[in-house]
């Protein structure tokens, strides 16, 4: 069951702020925040705010990255040698970061299909035996 003050306990436990200040947030006790973070629907609801936040910055941030390596490729042929390093290292940085994940997206993919394959075929065996 949801309560009026819902929303207020949830933008405050998502800006990351102390069970005191979200209980200021909301005005609650520190203890109806604890209680409401137990509540398993609650805590559901909490996880789905939350998720869409990411969701949300995340489709942010992608929308930017081309216009932003552009932006680092060009500085790395800047004639002032110090900007020019300074991007080339984060060119290589930013390159490294995706590689890896890149792998471990790869990687967790592999994986899932291979869980998905091992459930069914523990199902087919548990049916088959029943």
């Amino acid at each position: 069951m949801f309560k009026g003050n819902d929303a207020r306990l949830i933008a405050a436990f998502l800006a990351g702020q102390t069970l005191d200040k979200i209980a200021d947030a909301a005005g609650v006790s520190r203890r109806t925040v604890q209680r409401r973070l137990r509540d398993p629907e609650f805590r559901a609801r909490v996880d789905r705010e939350n998720d869409a936040a990411i969701r949300g910055t995340v489709e942010e941030l992608a929308a930017g990255r081309s216009a932003a390596s552009r932006r680092l490729r060009d500085l790395v042929d800047s004639e002032n040698e110090t900007v020019a390093l300074r991007a080339s290292v984060s060119m290589l940085r930013v390159s490294r970061d995706y590689t890896d994940l890149y792998e471990l997206t790869r990687r967790t993919t592999a994986l899932d299909r291979l869980t998905d394959v091992l459930v069914a075929e523990r199902d087919a065996r548990n049916e088959a035996s029943s």
